[in-house]
C-alpha cells in the first residue's frame, strides 16, 4: 500500500498515474490533498528558471544546484510565497518543487481526466478531515476564531464576489443551521479539498473494476484554539496522529492534550481500518460498521468517530452546489 497526507496525497496520486510505479504497489490512499491537476511542463520549466534566476545562477549552472543547501531552497519559496505568488497550483512565478505532467513519467493529469487505466486494479482509499482549514489559521492572527458576518465576507471576498459568495453563504448557512460565522468560513474554505476528493472517487468509481472508498475525518476534538475559545474539531492533519494510534499525551503536539475515550476509541478504529486495507485491500475494524464501496448511487461515505457510522452522501446540497 502506498499511502499519503496533504502533499503526501498529492505524491500519492503522482505515484497512481506513473506507469512505471504501476508494478510496485497493490492499493493506495489519497488523504486530505487535491491533486487532481499538476503544472505541465512549460509551468514546471518557468518555474525551474525563476529558481534559477533568484538563486543568481543560469542553465549552465544547473549542475551547481546539487551543492544548494535545502534551507536555502526553503527560503526561495517562503520569500516567493510571502511576495504574494500564485499558488502551488498556478504554473506562475513561485517555485514550487513536485511533480508535474511531462507525458513520460507522469503521462496525464491526476483524476482529471480520469482514473489512470494501469492502475484500474488497485483499489482506493481517500477522504478529508471535517475541519481541514483550521489548522492553516493556527500560525496566524486569531481574530478569525471570532469574526462576524462582516468578518467572514471580507475574508472570502478575495476568492469569491458579489452574487456569488452570496449564494455561497446562503447556501452553507442552510446546511449548517447554527453555525458561527467562523464555522462557517472554515466549513466554506474547507470545502475545495472534499469536492477533488469527491471527485477522484468518482473517477475511480467510473472505471468500474477496483472499489473506492470514502471517508471524512469527524471527531470533534473540544480541545480550544489557544487564547480562544474555539473548540479545533478535526483540522488538517489531525488524522495522522490517530491512523497510527499515536495519541501518547506527552507528544509535543496541540492535538495530544485531547485524551479523551472518544478521541482514543477514534484512534482505535482509523488505526484497524488502514491496517485492513493495506492487508486486504478492503477497509475493516472490529466494532465498525461494514463500509461499502463508493458509488454515485448513494455515495457511502465512512464518518470516523468514537462510533463510526455511514452516511450517505454528506453535505449533499453543498455537493449539489459546488457541481451547479
Amino acid at each position: 500500500m502506498v499511502w499519503g497526507e496533504s502533499g503526501g496525497g498529492a505524491k500519492t496520486a503522482a505515484v497512481y498515474t506513473m506507469p512505471a510505479a504501476a508494478p510496485l504497489f497493490h492499493k493506495a490512499s489519497i488523504e486530505s490533498a487535491a491533486p487532481l491537476r499538476f503544472p505541465t511542463r512549460d509551468g514546471a520549466t518557468a518555474r525551474a528558471r525563476r529558481t534559477l534566476e533568484l538563486l543568481g545562477l543560469t542553465t549552465t549552472d544547473i549542475p551547481r544546484l546539487h551543492d544548494i543547501p535545502a534551507a536555502r531552497l526553503l527560503e526561495i519559496q517562503q520569500s516567493e510565497a510571502a511576495n504574494g505568488a500564485p499558488p502551488w497550483g498556478d504554473p506562475g512565478a513561485l517555485p514550487g518543487f513536485g511533480a508535474f505532467v511531462d507525458g513520460t513519467v507522469v503521462p496525464r493529469r491526476p483524476f482529471a481526466d480520469g482514473a489512470a487505466p494501469f492502475s484500474a486494479d488497485k483499489p482506493l482509499m481517500c477522504g478529508t478531515c471535517r475541519d481541514e482549514t483550521v489548522f492553516f489559521s493556527l500560525f496566524g492572527p486569531r481574530d478569525i476564531f471570532s469574526v462576524d458576518e462582516a468578518g467572514l465576507r471580507a475574508r472570502l471576498s478575495s476568492t469569491y464576489q458579489g452574487v456569488e459568495l452570496d449564494r455561497i453563504i446562503r447556501t452553507f448557512q442552510a446546511s449548517r443551521p447554527g453555525a458561527t460565522p467562523a464555522q462557517l468560513y472554515f466549513a466554506i474554505t474547507t470545502s475545495p479539498i472534499w469536492r477533488d476528493s469527491i471527485k477522484i472517487a468518482e473517477a475511480k468509481r467510473a472505471q468500474h473494476a477496483a472499489p473506492v472508498f470514502m471517508y471524512q475525518l469527524a471527531y470533534p476534538s473540544p480541545t480550544l484554539v489557544p487564547g480562544t475559545d474555539f473548540p479545533i474539531g478535526s483540522p488538517h492533519a489531525s488524522d495522522i496522529n490517530l491512523k497510527f494510534a499515536n495519541t501518547d499525551k506527552n507528544l509535543d503536539y496541540i492535538l495530544n492534550a485531547d485524551q479523551s475515550p472518544g478521541r482514543l476509541a477514534t484512534a482505535r478504529h482509523m488505526s484497524e481500518l488502514w491496517a485492513g486495507f493495506a492487508h486486504t485491500g478492503r477497509p475493516t475494524a472490529a466494532g465498525v460498521p461494514n463500509w461499502p464501496a463508493y458509488t454515485l448511487t448513494d455515495r457511502a461515505t465512512m464518518w470516523l468517530d468514537a462510533r463510526c457510522r455511514i452516511v450517505t452522501d454528506p453535505d449533499r446540497n453543498e455537493r449539489l452546489f459546488w457541481e451547479s
